[in-house]
């Protein structure tokens, strides 16, 4: 899967043009997609990145995730995923804090194994022994983890999430921005999850396309 190490560049670049920015999305389009009244600036170029805002308390969000894990094993080089978690409470926050430390240590893979940890009991990371013990199920240092879990970094990565999920004026989850101009959800793609992730490799092909007609 192809990810995208530069948050931090794509958070801080969003929080810049947030002041100039009030009405964040346009429903005029009829498509399984909604069309951003403004553009999120790319962190890295010459890429398609595709924002995910998802928690993982969300039925949908982890049902989904398996049709996104799949999908993502062959997409194209030059198509990155940046995935948000977004909190809204002291353990989604928890959660939050986890994944960025797992994303920061590069361990992405186990984000599925955070989803299907809590959908056997969803308040399972509340308790700080079991994260321990989740983390030695999974052959990772606790010491390693700890540092990064509790750094400024982490903290940091929390705060502008956060902040690109407000300024992006997001209503549901999950919620997924292609080329920080198209917004598509298993909602607008008619409560499905394949052909939300048809959607997405179609606004993957529209930007790419109207990319290379402006180039």
């Amino acid at each position: 899967m192809n990810r995208v190490s530069s948050f931090r560049k794509l958070a801080i670049t969003t929080i810049t043009v947030y002041f100039f920015y009030f009405s964040n999305v346009s429903y005029a389009t009829k498509n399984k997609y909604e069309i951003l009244d403004f553009k999120i600036p790319i962190a890295q170029e010459d890429s398609i990145e595709i924002i995910e805002f998802f928690s993982y308390m969300c039925k949908h969000c982890n049902e989904i995730e398996i049709y996104l894990n799949r999908w993502s094993k062959n997409i194209p080089n030059d198509v990155k995923i940046i995935k948000i978690p977004i909190a809204t409470n002291d353990y989604t926050q928890q959660l939050q804090k986890i994944y960025f430390t797992i994303e920061s240590i590069n361990k992405e893979e186990l984000n599925i194994e955070i989803f299907n940890t809590i959908k056997k009991d969803r308040f399972f990371f509340k308790k700080h022994k079991n994260l321990e013990n989740w983390l030695l199920k999974h052959q990772i240092s606790i010491n390693k983890f700890n540092k990064v879990f509790n750094s400024f970094g982490i903290e940091i990565k929390m705060k502008q999430a956060n902040n690109l999920f407000h300024f992006c004026n997001i209503k549901e989850i999950p919620i997924f921005i292609v080329g920080g101009e198209y917004l598509t959800s298993p909602t607008l793609a008619g409560n499905s999850y394949i052909d939300t992730i048809e959607e997405i490799d179609k606004l993957i092909n529209k930007y790419r396309s109207e990319s290379n007609t402006i180039s």
